[in-house]
C-alpha cells in the first residue's frame, strides 16, 4: 500500500471508536509496515491494548502479528519471535489454520535468521502440513522454499535444490513474481556453493532482473551481495568489490542491519583473499558488533573464522587463537552435526505440538502481560554480571587449589609406596632389581595418567571460563560501548567509561587464567606457533630479551608429545623469571633424522649441584619425568655465574594421520 492509503486511514482515526477503531489501527499498522516499522509498532501496540480490554481475540492476533513482523524488518529477531509466539495460541483459539500456518512460517524464518536450524524446521514442517491441508499453493511453495533454505544451511545441497525446484514449479504455475525471484536467488546461491558457477551466475542474474522490475531495494541488495560472492569464486575481485559496494550502499540506506553485516563480512573475506589483511580486518571488525547485536549466529560464526584466519596470516597468534576459540564455541552451540537425525523426528513432534494447544491458551494472557513489563535497568544487569564474575573467579581459583593439592598428595603417596617397595627388597638383590623396574613402570604410567587427567581437567575449566564467561563479557562490553556512544550526558559517559574499563580488566584476567590453564593455541595452531606465542608472552611480561630459532614449517606432532614439550618450555621460562636474574634468553628447536632437540639457554646466575639435588625442586623433577615418558633425555648444563642450558632430546612422535 502507498502513502495515500495510509493518509486516508489516519484521517479516519479521530472519529472511530470501539472495535472499529481497533480494526482501523491494525489495518493502518499493516499498511505502514514497509514504510516505517516504528510507526507500525506504535499503532499495533495501541490496537493490542484496546483489543485486550475488549477481549477481541482476532484483533489481538492481528496486532501481535503486525508487531512481530515490524520487529523482523528491523532485524530485532528476539522481539519479533516473542510477539509471534504469542500470536500462535490465538490463531489456535480462532481455529484459523491459515493464520496459524502464516505465523509458524514467519517464526521458522526468524529462527533461521538466528542460526537456529532445528527450531526453524520445527515451525516450518507444521506450517507445511497446514498449507497442505488447506490446499494453499502459495503457502506450500513458500514453506517448501524455506525448508530448502534450511537444508542449504545444513550443507545438504542436493536436498536444498530439490525443494527449491519444487517451490519454483508451484510459484510459476500461479505467476508469483516475488516467489519466482526468491527461488532463482536461492538456486543461484546453492549452485555457487557446489561449484557450478555458470549456473550460479545465470540464476542470480535472473533474480536480479526480476527484483529490479519489482523495484524492491531490499532484495536487489541481497542479490548484488550474492553476485559478489560468485565473482570472488571466479577470481574477478574488482567486479566483486563493485557489487558489494552497491549492496552496502542500498543496505545502509534501508537501515537493514543484517544486510549491512553480511556485506561487511564479505568485503573482509574479499580483502583476505587479496592478502590485504589490515583492510580485511577493518571490514570484519565493523561487521562483528552488528552480528552480535542482531544475534545472527551463523554469520557470527563465519566472522570469527575469518578473523582468526586473518590474524594468523598476520602472525598475530594471540588474536588468531582467541577468535578460533570463539568460532569453535559458536559451532558447538549451533549443533549442526545432528541435523539429519533431528529432522526425521519432527514428524512425531507435530502431534505433541497439537496437544499443547490447550496449555498455551491458558498461559496466553500471562505471557502478554509479562511482555508489556519493562526490562531490568542497566545498572542491575551490570551489577549482577560483575557479582557473577567474582563468584566464578573464586570457584576457579578454588578448583585450581584443589587440583594442585590432589596432585601433590598423589605424588607423595606414590613416593611412599616406592620407598616401601625398596625396603622390602633389600634382602633379595635379584628380585629387588625386577620389582624396582616394575614399580618404576607403574609409577611412570600413573604419573602419565595423572598428567593427562590434569591436562584434561585444565582444558575443561579453560573452555568453561573462556566460552561462557569470555563471550558474555565481550557482549556486555560491546553493549556498554554502544550505550556510551548513544549517551550525551558527560556524567553518564564517565560512569560508562569506568564500567567498560572494569569489564575489560576482568576480561583480560579471564583470558589470562584460561590461557594459563590450557594452551589451546597449541591444539589449534600447532607447536611452532605455540612456542613463538609463549616466548613473546614471556618477553613482554619479564622484559627479558629473547631470541628464537625455530623450523620454518609447522611440525605435526602427537598432541601428548607436543603438550609435554610445551610444558617443559613453560616451566623453564618460569624458573628463569623467578631465579636466574638473566637479561638474555635463547630458545632453539632443531629437527634432525626423526629426532628433535629443544634448547633453552639463559645468561643468569646458573644452578649449583646442591640446588639440582634438592628433593623439593618439583619443577625440574616434573620436566625430567615428562621427557622420560617421551623416551628422551633431559640434561642441564650450568656453571654458577655463567648461565644455564636445558636440553631435551627425544624421537619425534608424529600424528597418526600425518
Amino acid at each position: 500500500m502507498g502513502s495515500a492509503t495510509t493518509d486516508s486511514l489516519k484521517s479516519l482515526l479521530p472519529e472511530s471508536k470501539g472495535n472499529k477503531k481497533i480494526e482501523l489501527l491494525n489495518e493502518l499498522a499493516k499498511a505502514i509496515r514497509r514504510e516505517s516499522s516504528e510507526e507500525c509498532i506504535k499503532y499495533a501496540e495501541e490496537a493490542l491494548i484496546l483489543a485486550q480490554k475488549e477481549e477481541y481475540t482476532e484483533q489481538q492476533f492481528e496486532a501481535l502479528n503486525n508487531i512481530g513482523l515490524a520487529y523482523y524488518r528491523t532485524a530485532d529477531y528476539a522481539q519479533a519471535s516473542e510477539y509471534l509466539k504469542l500470536a500462535v495460541p490465538l490463531a489456535m483459539q480462532l481455529e484459523d489454520d491459515l493464520k496459524q500456518a502464516k505465523v509458524l512460517t514467519n517464526l521458522g524464518v526468524i529462527q533461521h535468521s538466528l542460526g537456529n536450524y532445528y527450531p526453524s524446521l520445527e515451525y516450518l514442517i507444521p506450517a507445511f502440513k497446514l498449507y497442505k491441508k488447506l490446499d494453499h499453493n502459495k503457502g506450500i511453495s513458500t514453506t517448501t522454499n524455506n525448508i530448502g533454505v534450511t537444508y542449504y544451511e545444513l550443507k545438504n545441497f542436493d536436498k536444498a535444490l530439490e525443494y527449491y525446484f519444487k517451490a519454483l514449479e508451484i510459484k510459476q504455475d500461479f505467476d508469483d513474481p516475488y516467489g519466482i525471484a526468491s527461488c532463482f536467488n536461492n538456486i543461484g546461491i546453492t549452485y555457487s556453493r557446489i561449484g557450478d558457477l555458470e549456473k550460479a551466475l545465470d540464476y542470480n542474474q535472473q533474480a536480479f532482473e526480476m527484483y529490479k522490475e519489482l523495484e524492491d531495494d531490499y532484495y536487489i541488495a541481497t542479490v548484488l551481495n550474492n553476485l559478489g560472492e560468485v565473482h570472488i569464486d571466479l577470481g574477478n575481485y574488482i567486479t566483486a568489490d563493485k557489487y558489494y559496494q552497491e549492496a552496502l550502499k542500498l543496505s545502509e540506506e534501508m537501515e537493514d542491519d543484517y544486510g549491512v553485516t553480511q556485506v561487511l563480512y564479505n568485503l573482509g573475506q574479499l580483502y583476505l583473499n587479496l592478502n590485504q589483511y589490515d583492510r580485511a580486518l577493518t571490514y570484519l571488525n565493523k561487521s562483528l558488533p552488528k552480528a552480535l547485536e542482531i544475534e545472527a549466529k551463523s554469520l557470527l560464526s563465519d566472522i570469527y573464522f575469518y578473523m582468526s584466519d586473518t590474524y594468523k596470516a598476520k602472525k598475530d597468534f594471540n588474536n588468531a587463537y582467541h577468535y578460533h576459540q570463539l568460532y569453535a564455541a559458536m559451532q558447538d552451540s549451533m549443533n549442526i552435526s545432528e541435523a539429519a537425525e533431528h529432522i526425521s523426528q519432527l514428524e512425531s513432534q507435530f502431534q505433541v505440538f497439537e496437544k499443547a494447544k490447550e496449555v498455551e491458551l491458558l498461559i496466553k494472557n500471562t505471557k502478554i502481560k509479562d511482555l508489556m513489563l519493562g526490562r531490568q535497568t542497566l545498572a542491575l544487569i551490570l551489577g549482577g554480571t560483575i557479582l557473577l564474575l567474582l563468584i566464578i573467579l573464586f570457584i576457579v581459583q578454588q578448583r585450581r587449589f584443589v587440583l594442585k593439592h590432589r596432585t601433590l598428595e598423589a605424588e607423595e603417596l606414590l613416593s611412599k609406596q616406592l620407598e616401601m617397595d625398596r625396603q622390602k627388597m633389600e634382602d633379595l638383590v635379584d628380585e629387588r632389581t625386577s620389582k624396582l623396574n616394575v614399580s618404576h613402570i607403574k609409577l611412570r604410567k600413573l604419573t602419565e595418567n595423572l598428567q593427562k587427567a590434569q591436562e584434561t581437567e585444565r582444558a575443561r575449566i579453560s573452555r568453561e571460563i573462556h566460552d561462557e564467561l569470555g563471550q558474555s563479557l565481550t557482549a556486555a562490553k560491546l553493549e556498554l560501548d554502544f550505550l556510551k556512544s548513544k549517551n550525551k550526558n558527560d556524567e553518564n559517559i564517565t560512569h560508562f567509561t569506568k564500567l567498560s574499563e572494569t569489564i575489560k580488566s576482568i576480561l583480560d584476567t579471564v583470558r589470562r587464567i584460561s590461557r594459563d590453564l590450557h594452551p589451546g593455541i597449541l591444539q589449534d595452531l600447532g607447536l611452532i606457533a605455540a612456542i613463538e606465542w609463549q616466548v613473546n608472552q614471556f618477553k613482554e611480561s619479564s622484559k627479558i630479551d629473547c631470541e628464537l630459532n625455530l623450523p620454518e614449517k609447522e611440525i605435526e606432532l602427537d598432541f601428548d608429545q607436543a603438550i609435554s614439550l610445551y610444558r617443559v618450555l613453560q616451566e623453564s621460562l618460569t624458573n628463569i623469571n623467578r631465579h636466574a636474574k638473566a637479561d638474555k634468553v635463547h630458545v632453539t628447536l632443531e629437527i634432525n633424522d626423526g629426532d628433535f632437540l629443544l634448547k633453552v639457554w639463559d645468561n643468569g646466575k646458573g644452578i649449583t649441584d646442591t640446588d639440582l639435588e634438592k628433593t623439593d625442586t618439583l619443577g625440574i623433577l616434573s620436566m625430567r619425568e615428562r621427557v622420560g615418558m617421551l623416551g628422551g633425555t633431559f640434561d642441564i648444563e650450568s656453571f654458577p655465574g655463567n648461565g644455564t642450558t636445558i636440553k631435551v632430546h627425544a624421537p619425534l612422535q608424529l600424528k597418526k594421520d600425518s
